[in-house]
C-alpha cells in the first residue's frame, strides 16, 4: 500500500511540474527567445570568450524564467503576506530582504556588493564621448537612509556600500557623477520614497532633472532652467490609489494603497513625443500633460480599487522616446535610463530643444551607436543601483 501511495504522489507531483512548465513556457516563448538571442549581451563581460557567451545566455534565460514563472507573484505574495501578518519587520526573498522602515515605508535591502560590467562599460562610454568632445554625466538614481535608527533591529544595509564602490569606479574613470544621496538629502524621506514601491518619487525625479539641467548649463548646453523649478509645477494628490511592487508582494489585505502625487506644469508648453517599442511606434504632441503625461490611464483603478501602474504617469519605459520641445534652447541631449529615469527624462525634455531617451536593456542599438547617430551635445545617464549590480532585476518587467 505504501509503495502505491508513493507512486501516486510522485505521479501527481510530475503532473504538477508539467503543468507549471507548460503554463510558464507556452505564453512566454517570445520572451525566452529574446532573452537568449538578444538580451544576453547585457550579461557579457568585456573580452568575452565562447564560455562567457554561453554563460550569459543561460543567465539571461534564468532571469526571464524567474520573472515570468507561472503564478510566481501569487506564491511570493503568500509568503510575504504570512510574514507580514505575524508582525515581522524583515521579510526574506532569497537574495534580498524587504524591511519596514520606522516611518512605515517598505524598503528592499540587497545582501551583496558585487558590481556588474555595466560600471566599467560606462567608464568606456565616457572615454568614447570625450574623444568626440561630448560631455557625459552619470546620475545615481536611488535613495539612501540617512538616520541610523530607521532600519529594524538586525537589518544590514549593503546598498550604500555597493553605491560607494560603483561611484568610486566611475569617478576614477573620469565620469562626472551626480549622487542622489547628496542632492536629495534635504528632503523628508516620505517625499522621495514611496511607501509601497522601490522607485524614487516624481518629486525626486524632478530634483534629478534639475541637477542634470544645472550640469548641462555648466557644460555649455542651453537649458531653460525655469521649467525645472519646483514652483513651475503644481501638485495634484490622488488619494489611496497606488500599490507599488513591494506592496504587491504583501497584498492589499495587509497593506493599504498609498497616495500618489502628480506634478503638473503651470507654464504653457508644447512638445512632440515619439515612443518606439520594437516595431511599434506611438506619436503625440501638445501640452506636456496631453503629450508626455498619461495620468488618467496610470491612475485607473482595478477591480480591487487601486492601480499598480501609477509610476507610468510620465510615459512608458520604452526602447526609445524622442522629445522635441517648443523652447528657445537648441540643446540636444541623449539620455540613457532605466525606469527611474523615465520621469526624470520627461521633465528634462521640457527644457531643451531635443532629447532622445533610450533604455539600453531593451534597445538593440548600443550606446556608442546612439552617440554616433544622434550626435548629442551631451549625454546623461540616469541609472538606479540595480543597473550597476551583478544580480540585477528582471529587465522586461519594467
Amino acid at each position: 500500500m505504501k509503495k502505491w501511495t508513493t507512486r501516486i504522489l510522485a505521479a501527481v507531483f510530475c503532473v504538477f511540474v508539467l503543468f507549471l512548465s507548460v503554463m510558464t513556457f507556452v505564453p512566454n516563448i517570445r520572451e525566452f527567445g529574446y532573452a537568449v538571442l538578444k538580451r544576453y549581451t547585457m550579461y557579457l563581460p568585456s573580452g568575452a570568450d565562447l564560455f562567457d557567451n554561453v554563460s550569459a545566455r543561460i543567465a539571461s534565460f534564468e532571469d526571464s524564467l524567474g520573472n515570468v514563472f507561472y503564478r510566481k507573484e501569487s506564491f511570493q505574495q503568500m509568503n510575504a503576506s504570512m510574514q507580514y501578518a505575524i508582525g515581522k519587520d524583515m521579510l526574506f526573498f532569497g537574495d534580498s530582504t524587504m524591511v519596514k522602515l520606522r516611518d512605515g515605508q517598505l524598503y528592499e535591502l540587497r545582501s551583496d556588493e558585487n558590481l556588474s560590467e555595466t560600471v566599467h562599460d560606462l567608464v568606456a562610454l565616457n572615454a568614447y564621448c570625450e574623444g568626440k568632445g561630448i560631455p557625459m554625466l552619470f546620475v545615481y538614481a536611488h535613495t539612501s537612509l540617512y538616520e541610523d535608527d530607521i532600519l529594524p533591529v538586525g537589518a544590514v544595509d549593503y546598498n550604500d556600500a555597493a553605491a560607494d564602490k560603483a561611484l568610486a569606479i566611475l569617478r576614477e574613470g573620469g565620469v562626472d557623477v551626480l549622487d542622489s544621496r547628496e542632492f536629495l538629502r534635504d528632503y523628508e524621506l516620505d517625499e522621495i520614497i514611496y511607501a509601497t514601491d522601490f522607485h524614487w518619487t516624481v518629486q525626486a525625479a524632478l530634483a534629478a532633472a534639475r541637477g542634470a539641467g544645472e550640469w548641462l548649463t555648466a557644460n555649455g548646453v542651453a537649458v531653460e532652467m525655469s521649467r525645472l523649478a519646483d514652483e513651475a509645477y503644481r501638485e495634484e494628490i490622488v488619494e489611496n490609489v497606488f500599490l507599488g511592487r513591494l506592496g504587491q508582494r504583501i497584498g492589499p489585505k495587509n497593506i493599504a494603497p498609498e497616495d500618489f502625487g502628480l506634478l503638473i506644469p503651470e507654464y504653457e508648453s508644447y512638445i512632440k513625443v515619439t515612443h518606439t517599442e520594437g516595431k511599434e511606434t506611438e506619436s503625440l504632441e501638445g501640452a506636456f500633460y496631453d503629450s508626455v503625461m498619461r495620468a488618467d490611464a496610470a491612475m485607473e483603478r482595478n477591480a480591487e480599487g487601486y492601480s499598480i501602474n501609477c509610476y507610468g504617469a510620465y510615459g512608458p519605459h520604452a526602447w526609445e522616446s524622442r522629445y522635441q520641445a517648443d523652447v528657445e534652447s537648441d540643446g540636444r541631449v541623449l539620455v540613457l535610463k532605466d525606469s527611474y529615469g523615465t520621469p526624470a527624462a520627461a521633465f528634462l525634455a521640457t527644457s531643451v530643444g531635443e532629447l532622445l531617451a533610450t533604455d539600453q536593456r531593451k534597445s538593440q542599438t548600443s550606446a556608442q551607436e546612439y552617440v554616433d547617430e544622434y550626435k548629442p551635445d551631451a549625454v546623461v545617464v540616469f541609472y538606479c543601483q540595480d543597473m550597476l549590480r551583478e544580480q540585477n532585476y528582471a529587465f522586461m518587467d519594467e
